[in-house]
């Protein structure tokens, strides 16, 4: 997945940065902005390890922490941006609601959520996403949707679906927001 990490860390995010006043300000913020921000990167503890050396953290010192936990039971509390990349698709439904509502519980109310993932189009056109279906159902039992799919996951989860900005990537950005 790196790969598709390194073509998708060029597109323009359209949701707000997290800011050290905890205000939303739009895509990209000024530098001094970005300074201030801070990050945690939550994931099972056996993967921290790893992320503990990558350069990204190291270059960034304290300004993420890294927090082991398991997604399905919480999530670091307080935000107010969550992003997820290459993670809802890997799951069926069910489960992906169980993400999203464990976000929810937790999102500061003016919060946003920011999912990027491909989106399949809604008409019968030539696309790489139905192969990435197939692929994501065969490896993980987890699907590819469309727009309106992620509509409807993040509206089960207490979501409003904002927007879904396509990229230069063939990936997309679904942003939500708590209701």
């Amino acid at each position: 997945m790196q790969g598709c990490s390194g073509a998708t860390n060029s597109a323009r995010l359209t949701a707000p940065s997290m800011s050290a006043a905890g205000t939303a300000r739009f895509w990209p913020p000024s530098s001094t902005t970005i300074r201030r921000q801070r990050a945690s990167c939550s994931n099972l503890p056996s993967v921290l390890g790893d992320a503990a050396k990558a350069e990204f953290v190291t270059r960034l010192g304290g300004r993420i922490r890294l927090v082991g936990g398991d997604f399905f039971e919480e999530v670091p509390s307080g935000g107010d941006l969550y992003l997820l990349k290459f993670v809802l698709h890997d799951w069926d439904d069910e489960n992906s609601v169980r993400i999203l509502t464990n976000i929810r519980k937790v999102i500061v109310p003016e919060g946003r959520l920011a999912v990027v993932e491909l989106v399949l189009p809604c008409r019968n056109e030539p696309h790489v996403g139905p192969l990435m279906d197939l692929n994501m159902m065969v490896m993980t039992g987890g699907v590819e949707r469309t727009g309106v799919e992620y509509g409807n996951l993040l509206a089960r989860a207490g979501f409003r679906l904002e927007r879904v900005t396509g990229t230069k990537s063939p990936f997309s950005i679904v942003e939500g927001v708590p209701i």
